[in-house]
């Protein structure tokens, strides 16, 4: 549906009645914009990550120091998105590094 702007309308990405505010697990996928390949390439069925790609992975990491009461779970870098499992952290229960 477009809008008298001539833009989408967004989707409701929020499950209804849902508190978003209690503990779990929250995925995020981030796509770049017009989807272009900004982050490395798959060859042979692996992604090779460019400087771009390890930046953008690096940084996704550093987000658990800046905010300590998250956990950074293993994340996929894809050529023009990437996927993002977060938590937060409860003491005692946080998981071993390289995991």
């Amino acid at each position: 549906m477009m809008s008298k702007h001539n833009y989408r309308q967004r989707k409701h990405l929020r499950m209804k009645g849902y508190d978003y505010s209690n503990a779990g697990l929250y995925f995020i996928t981030i796509c770049v914009q017009k989807r272009l390949c900004l982050f490395g390439d798959v060859e042979n069925g692996e992604m090779l990550l460019n400087d771009t790609g390890v930046m953008v992975d690096k940084w996704y990491f550093e987000l658990q120091n800046k905010f300590p009461n998250i956990w950074c779970h293993e994340s996929v870098v894809m050529p023009n998105h990437g996927h993002y499992p977060y938590g937060p952290t409860i003491k005692n229960t946080m998981p071993p590094s390289g995991i």
